[in-house]
């Protein structure tokens, strides 16, 4: 009998190791997300093209050539055990895509649009402004999270237009109903074949989710309008509410990003231009 309790402690025991260690038991080590995350799988794809409403002329469409995209047009990536990509929708609400060559043997095609700027960043490497409208970069590793909310409001006066506000709350994408749109942050990182930097952007996103062609689809995009940061918080002090920070900064869309990397920390001169479009759909 004590060998038997032997034998099943010791197994008890290594399942609280594999479970603290992040990994729940049974779990493939392989899976695309580590294995120790709760949520639903998905699928992806960037498209190569797509278009918006043109505000200054109701019912046209301003057409945007995209600068992230898929390695294969048309063709998914996926979330998948073995072999896939952490193309993953959390319990928490947020999305992430993780798109890995090593594993799954896809990748994402980048081109890089340079606006020079004044000089004072590092000079960007050879292929960010080299190969403009002809050559894409793969992107063996890249990830692009979508993770805190915004809300959007109207402005006026002096801060008239698209007004976003965090909530400090997360993106709950699996809540979203049809014909709804939400605005979030967006952190984008990624590492080209051949080089060891690993490259890095931060900005907002819109996120709409509805039915497309018969199926509910979100697509994420960057804001193509210009739009207020508003940052207003406040603190109790006795009996009065006093406030903090009311700061607002005016973006002129999402589109232009400033790159940094782990060899320029402080951002390479000049900005990039990145139009793109995101379909994420539940796998069925």
């Amino acid at each position: 009998m004590s060998g038997k309790i032997k034998i099943l402690g010791l197994v008890l025991a290594a399942a609280l190791a594999v479970l603290f260690a992040g990994i729940s038991p049974g779990t493939p080590v392989d899976d695309p997300c580590g294995g120790h995350y709760v949520g639903t799988g998905l699928k992806a794809m960037f498209l190569s093209e797509y278009g918006i409403p043109d505000p200054q002329n109701p019912g046209s469409t301003i057409t945007f050539n995209s600068n992230i995209t898929n390695d294969i047009p048309g063709v998914y990536y996926q979330y998948m055990v073995p072999g896939g990509d952490c193309v993953f929708l959390f319990k928490a609400g947020h999305v992430i895509v993780g798109i890995d060559k090593l594993r799954s043997n896809r990748y994402v095609a980048m081109q890089f649009d340079n606006t020079p700027g004044d000089g004072t960043g590092c000079t960007p490497p050879y292929f960010m402004v080299d190969g403009i409208g002809i050559n894409y970069e793969r992107a063996g590793t890249f990830t692009i999270k979508l993770i805190n909310e915004f809300i959007a409001s109207e402005g006026s006066g002096e801060h008239s237009g698209l007004v976003l506000t965090p909530t400090g709350a997360r993106l709950n994408f699996g809540a979203m109903q049809a014909g709804q749109t939400a605005y979030c942050d967006m952190g984008v990182s990624f590492a080209l074949d051949g080089d060891a930097n690993v490259y890095a952007f931060n900005s907002q996103a819109k996120v709409s989710y509805g039915l497309v062609d018969g199926v509910l689809r979100w697509e994420v995009t960057p804001i193509h309008e210009d739009y207020w940061i508003h940052i207003y918080v406040t603190k109790k002090v006795g009996k009065k509410i006093v406030v903090v920070t009311d700061d607002w900064t005016l973006h002129e869309t999402s589109l232009d990003q400033s790159i940094r990397s782990d060899t320029c920390p402080g951002g390479y001169d000049g900005t990039f231009y990145f139009p793109f479009k995101l379909i994420l759909e539940r796998l069925l």
